[in-house]
C-alpha cells in the first residue's frame, strides 16, 4: 500500500499520522522517499530482530575523510563487526566503571537547580538538560571538568564531525565550510584520543584503545568513530528526553502532583516520558534480501523505516496509549530499540532524566509553561522540544488569568 501523508517525522505532531498509519496502513511504501514505513508494535518489534534486515552502510565505503566514519560505527554495522564492537565497548565502559559518574549526576544537578530555583523560572533544554548531558558525558569519558579547556575542545569537535553526518546537509550551500570545520576538528580530536594534548588519555578512550575480546581490539579509526557516536548521540537523545519529559509533565499537572506526592514511582514515570514522546522515532534498516513482510514484497537493498514513536503509541500493546500514566505498568516501550541494537548508553539516560526531573519537582510546587506554544526540532528521526521555559510558585495575574496558559 501506498502513502502519500505527510512525512510524519517533521511534524509538530505526528501521532495522528502515526494512528492512521497503524489503522489503515501497517506497512506502507512511501513513493517520494522510496522507503518501507512500518507502523504497529508487534512488527517494528519483529522488525528490530529481524535478520533479513541490517543496519550497515549498502555499496562503496565513503571516500570522505569524515564520512568514512560512518560504517565503523556501531549503530551503522552487523554482525560480526558489530558484535566484535559492542562487546569490546560493553566491556570498556564497565572496566571504566559509573559510580563517579552516577554520583557527579545528582551534584550537577543540584548545582544547577540551585541557580534555577532562585530566579523562579528557567528554560529546561538551555538551563538543566544541555549543561546536564554535556557534563555528565564528559564525566564518563574521564574529564573531571566539564570547563577545562581539553573537555571543551573535546565537545567542539565532536559536535563539529557529528554535524556533517545530517542527511539535509546534502544539498546545503553551507555543506563545503561545515565539512572542511569537521575536518580540522577530526585532526584536533585525534590528538585528544592519542594523547598528544594531554599525556594522559580521558579514562574511557584509554580503556576503549586497551580492551581486548577474542584477541583483538578496536582500530585507532573505530574508536574516534565510535567515540563520536557515544557521545553525540548520548547528548542529544537525554537532552531531548528531560525537555520533552517536562514538557508532559506540564501538560498533565495531576500527573505531576502524583509524582510530588509518591517520588519514588520516577523510574516508571520515566518510562512512561520515554514512551510518550519518544527522543528516538525510528530505527532504519536496509533490507539483505528479497521477503515477504505484511504481504508485501521487499527487496533486497529496499529502506525499511521502523517507527518506534509510531509503536509506542500503539493500543493494542498499550492500553490507552493516548494517555499519560507515570504508573504504567507494564511497559515495554521501545524508546531505546531491542536486539542487537539496544542502546548501550541507557542507563545513563535514565539515570539523568531520573535525577533531574525527581528533584526538579520536589523543588518546586508546580511545573507551569511560560509559552502558549513549544517549537519542535525539524529533524528525521529524533524528536525534542528546543525549548522548554517554565516558571513556578506563581499566582495568577489580576485579570484571573495564569501566564503561560498552554493546552496540550
Amino acid at each position: 500500500m501506498t502513502t502519500d501523508a505527510p512525512w510524519p517525522l517533521l511534524l509538530d505532531d505526528p501521532y495522528p499520522i502515526y494512528k492512521v498509519l497503524r489503522s489503515s496502513m501497517p506497512i506502507s511504501w512511501d513513493e517520494k522517499r522510496r522507503i518501507w514505513l512500518v507502523a504497529r508494535y508487534a512488527d517494528v518489534l519483529q522488525g528490530l530482530y529481524n535478520r533479513r534486515l541490517g543496519s550497515a552502510v549498502i555499496g562503496p565505503a565513503p571516500q570522505d575523510t569524515v564520512l568514512s566514519l560512518l560504517p565503523l560505527q556501531l549503530d551503522m554495522s552487523d554482525p560480526p563487526d558489530h558484535s566484535r564492537r559492542r562487546i569490546i565497548i560493553q566491556r570498556a565502559i564497565a572496566e571504566r566503571g559509573k559510580d563517579d559518574v552516577l554520583a557527579a549526576v545528582k551534584q550537577t544537578v543540584s548545582y544547577l537547580l540551585a541557580r534555577q530555583f532562585e530566579a523562579g523560572r528557567m528554560d529546561v533544554i538551555r538551563e538543566l538538560a544541555t549543561p546536564l548531558t554535556s557534563s555528565s558525558l564528559l564525566r564518563l569519558f574521564g574529564f573531571q571538568s566539564s570547563e577545562s579547556e581539553e573537555a571543551l575542545s573535546f565537545s567542539k569537535c565532536v559536535n563539529a564531525i557529528d554535524a556533517c553526518f545530517d542527511p539535509s546537509l546534502m544539498q546545503s550551500k553551507q555543506r563545503p565550510t561545515i565539512f572542511e570545520a569537521a575536518r580540522n576538528s577530526l585532526d584536533e580530536l585525534e590528538g585528544i584520543i592519542e594523547g598528544r594534548v594531554n599525556t594522559e588519555k580521558p579514562r574511557l578512550i584509554q580503556h576503549l584503545c586497551d580492551t581486548e575480546v577474542g584477541g583483538t581490539r578496536l582500530t585507532h579509526r573505530e574508536v574516534i568513530a565510535n567515540v563520536i557516536l557515544l557521545f553525540a548521540a548520548g547528548d542529544a537523545n537525554t537532552r531531548n528526553l528531560i525537555g520533552s519529559g517536562v514538557l508532559a509533565l506540564a501538560c498533565h499537572p495531576k500527573e505531576t502532583r502524583r509524582l510530588k506526592r509518591v517520588p519514588e514511582v520516577i523510574g516508571t514515570a520515566v518510562e512512561e516520558m520515554l514512551r510518550y514522546d519518544s527522543p528516538i522515532q525510528l530505527a532504519s534498516r536496509t533490507a539483505l534480501t528479497d521477503f515477504q513482510l505484511l504481504g508485501q514484497t521487499v527487496r533486497k537493498g529496499d529502506t525499511v523505516v521502523l517507527l518506534l514513536g509510531s509503536a509506542n503509541r500503539d493500543e493494542l500493546e498499550f492500553p490507552h496509549a493516548s494517555d499519560f500514566d507515570i504508573t504504567r505498568t507494564p511497559n515495554h516501550h521501545l524508546a531505546f530499540g531491542a536486539g542487537a541494537h539496544l542502546c548501550l548508553g541507557a542507563w545513563l539516560a535514565r539515570a539523568q532524566a531520573r535525577t533531574a526531573i525527581r528533584m526538579l519537582v520536589a523543588g518546586v510546587k508546580r511545573l507551569q509553561l511560560a509559552v502558549s506554544e513549544v517549537e519542535w526540532h525539524q529533524l528525521p528521526g529524533f524528536r525534542g522540544p528546543k525549548e522548554v521555559p517554565i516558571f513556578f510558585d506563581l499566582e495568577p495575574v489580576s485579570d484571573g488569568v495564569t501566564r503561560g496558559e498552554h493546552t496540550c
